[in-house]
């Protein structure tokens, strides 16, 4: 997950990612120039950035984030 500090959405996927028990590594963009490069060749202008092993996508998405959940449940 990429994301920065304020960021209201960010917020509200790192609750759900730890509510669902999906291990993640955060990135804050605004220190990590990798990271901010990054998200600049996904495409994206903006945070949160979740990005998994097949997939990435933009902004708090439950939809998103409850295919991952049931993905990875064992």
């Amino acid at each position: 997950m990429y994301g920065k500090p304020g960021c209201g959405p960010c917020v509200a996927v790192k609750a759900a990612l730890e509510r669902a028990g999906i291990d993640y590594v955060y990135v804050d963009v605004t220190t990590s120039p990798e990271g901010l490069q990054h998200v600049r060749e996904l495409g994206y202008q903006h945070t949160p950035v979740i990005e998994t092993s097949d997939n990435h996508w933009t902004d708090f998405r439950p939809d998103k984030l409850a295919v991952l959940a049931k993905r990875l449940d064992p």
